[in-house]
């Protein structure tokens, strides 16, 4: 074995073995991430769990996520008690739940008698154009279908998916205790470190959604009967430009009962 081989399936290695280390692990109840996407591909993720592959974009995403949120937490009680002298407290990562969901917020900040819930995506994309197109589909009859272009459309669908994921975390905040509770999706996108904020309205209609779909999986546990199909935009195969090689989103994809049936 050359040393160049040696080097690469090191690399290769270690990159594997950290997104081992940082497998989010089954809990009690119900992660809120798991009803964000198909159910039957959360139920298939718990029960027949896909060997972890060395991915170099999940793993720069999750590094340079941590390391945002580690500085942003430090700075935020530090200039909130200088500039604000408000008493202010910067929670990590705290999981919370409500008894039947479980949720990890990225960031909330306790500034006096206001609750921020803070979620930080990185991305490659222009932030302004994700949320702008987002406004688009919003406010058009035809949704996603205004756009032609299929990235677009998982862009739009994504930062849907982010709006509820906050939404789900405000109001099992709320059901803590807190009353005065904002939220925000905070883009950082990787290629120039620039900031996008995005206010999200609170919304008890997607709390009682996410509650509704937390049962169907949380039976769907108990019962061993895998729940139906939910394909969408998030579910396409895609090419990939560099390598050419076609890689499904859902690595449950090709036994989907709904897309064989294409």
């Amino acid at each position: 074995m050359s040393f160049e081989q040696l080097l690469r399936d090191a690399y290769s290695d270690c990159i594997k073995e950290f997104l081992e280390d940082n497998r989010r692990e089954p809990s009690e109840g119900i992660h809120v991430s798991e009803i964000l996407t198909c159910l039957r591909r959360s139920y298939l993720y718990t029960t027949k769990p896909v060997e972890v592959t060395p991915n170099y974009s999940l793993f720069s995403g999750v590094v340079i996520h941590r390391a945002i949120e580690d500085i942003i937490c430090k700075k935020i009680e530090k200039l909130a008690k200088e500039r604000y002298d408000l008493k202010s407290e910067v929670i990590h990562e705290t999981e919370i739940t409500d008894g039947i969901l479980v949720g990890t917020p990225d960031i909330v900040v306790v500034l006096g008698d206001i609750v921020y819930v803070l979620e930080l995506k990185t991305t490659k994309y222009h932030p302004v154009s994700i949320i702008e197109n987002y406004k688009r589909a919003k406010s058009s009859p035809r949704g996603l279908d205004v756009f032609r272009n299929n990235l677009e459309k998982i862009l739009v669908a994504m930062h849907d998916k982010y709006i509820k994921q906050t939404q789900i975390y405000m109001s099992m905040l709320k059901k803590q205790g807190y009353k005065d509770i904002r939220g925000y999706i905070v883009y950082v996108r990787r290629t120039d470190g620039k900031m996008k904020l995005d206010e999200v309205p609170y919304s008890e209609q997607t709390y009682k959604w996410a509650l509704n779909r937390a049962d169907k999986l949380y039976r769907s546990y108990h019962t061993g009967e895998e729940p139906e199909p939910e394909p969408s935009i998030l579910c396409s195969p895609y090419v990939d430009r560099e390598t050419g090689k076609i890689i499904s989103r859902c690595p449950y994809y090709d036994t989907c009962p709904v897309y064989r049936k294409i």
